[in-house]
Parts: C-alpha cells; sequence; structure tokens
C-alpha cells in the first residue's frame, strides 16, 4: 500500500514532468509564431514593396538570439540531455543529431544578424539573401522542434520522478521573456507583435501564455 508521501512524492513528480513538457512545447510555439511575423514581414517588403520596419524586424532577431538561442537551446543541454543519458543510451542517436542542430542554429542566426546588416545598408540582394538565410533557420528549427518533441514523448517511461523534479528545476531558472512579467523590451515587442500580426493568426498567438497580453491591474 502506498504511503502518503510515496503519494506525495508521485504527484510531485508527475507535476514536474507535466509542467517541463508544458514548458518546452510553449517555448517552440513562442519561437514558432515569432518566425512567423518575421517570414510575414520579409515577404511583404519582398513582394509587395511593404514598408521596411526595421524596429520589427530587429526586435525579432534580438528576441530570436536572446532566449531560444542563449537560453533555451542551453537549458535542454544542461538539465535535459544529460539527465536522458544517464537513464537509457537508446537516444543517443537523437541526442547527437539535436546537439549538433544547436551548433548549426547558432551559426545560422549569427549568419541572419549579417544579412540583415548589410540589408538596413542597402547592399544589393540584401532582402534576398535575408529572407533565405531566416527560410533555412525557421525550416531547421521546425524539424528540430518536433524531434525534441517526440523524443519528450517517448522518453516519458525512462526517466524516474527525481529525474523530472531536478530538470523542472533547471528549466524553471530561465522564464521565456515574451512572457508578461519580463523586461520592458520585450513587453513591447510582445504588444508590437500581436498588433501585427492577422486577426486568425493574433488569435492563436493570443492563446500562447507568453504571447498573451498582460493583465492590467486592478485601479
Amino acid at each position: 500500500m502506498n504511503t502518503a508521501a510515496e503519494h506525495e512524492s508521485a504527484t510531485v513528480a508527475g507535476s514536474a514532468m507535466h509542467t517541463v513538457t508544458a514548458l518546452i512545447k510553449q517555448e517552440h510555439r513562442t519561437l514558432g509564431i515569432v518566425l512567423q511575423l518575421l517570414q510575414r514581414l520579409l515577404e511583404e517588403a519582398s513582394c509587395y514593396g511593404a514598408h521596411r520596419d526595421f524596429a520589427l524586424l530587429c526586435a525579432t532577431v534580438y528576441y530570436i538570439d536572446d532566449f531560444p538561442e542563449r537560453v533555451h537551446h542551453p537549458k535542454e543541454e544542461r538539465h535535459l540531455f544529460p539527465v536522458l543519458q544517464r537513464r537509457t543510451r537508446r537516444f543517443d542517436g537523437v541526442l547527437e543529431a539535436l546537439r549538433a542542430e544547436h551548433v548549426l542554429s547558432a551559426q545560422r542566426v549569427a549568419r541572419i544578424h549579417r544579412d540583415l546588416v548589410h540589408y538596413q545598408a542597402g547592399a544589393p540582394e540584401g532582402l534576398v539573401r535575408l529572407t533565405a538565410g531566416v527560410a533555412a533557420y525557421a525550416e531547421l528549427l521546425q524539424g528540430h522542434m518536433r524531434a525534441e518533441e517526440r523524443m519528450l514523448g517517448d522518453a516519458c517511461s525512462d526517466l524516474t520522478d527525481s529525474d523530472w523534479v531536478e530538470i523542472e528545476r533547471g528549466f524553471g531558472a530561465d522564464r521565456d521573456p515574451l512572457a508578461a512579467d519580463t523586461r520592458q523590451e520585450f513587453r513591447l515587442l510582445r504588444m508590437r507583435i500581436l498588433a501585427a500580426l492577422p486577426e486568425k493568426m493574433r488569435l492563436d498567438a493570443e492563446s500562447t501564455e507568453a504571447m498573451r497580453p498582460a493583465e492590467r491591474p486592478n485601479p
């Protein structure tokens, strides 16, 4: 018969597993929304000669570099991948590929930075190169995120209760900066993203926690 302590421990572990998987999927979804907006802005500039909103372009690239590349990926490599490898070797090939993609994605973001600067400076083919670079990055990340989420689902039975609690502790240290309680520049970016999206995309984005408009305090 399970004791009350064992039941409480299992409840905490189940909550930790849910928190970790939901957080990773949430961060993936927010990145996907930002990438959709970035690609849409570039498409409108290329196909329709739309106004070039360099402030918004720079802000979206800043977010991609600041959180997914410098926080989200390192969190996975520090707190998720080693724990999983400690428990089983059946994901070694997947983890090797994911780590290699982290390196490649950082390289592609660095290229996007350079292409954006060239585009702003009026370099010939600057928009074409930037659009191609963003498309390559988005394609890489979409496949990468799907692979991670499949692995998470498959790995649930391999990790112990204490493993999930350990992973949750590591992942909880750094929040997505598009969450409502974060730095001023990202609060502004969140508002601009929501304002710039078409209605259908905006409603979908607002259902995402990090993209949800901040609640106003009661007077």
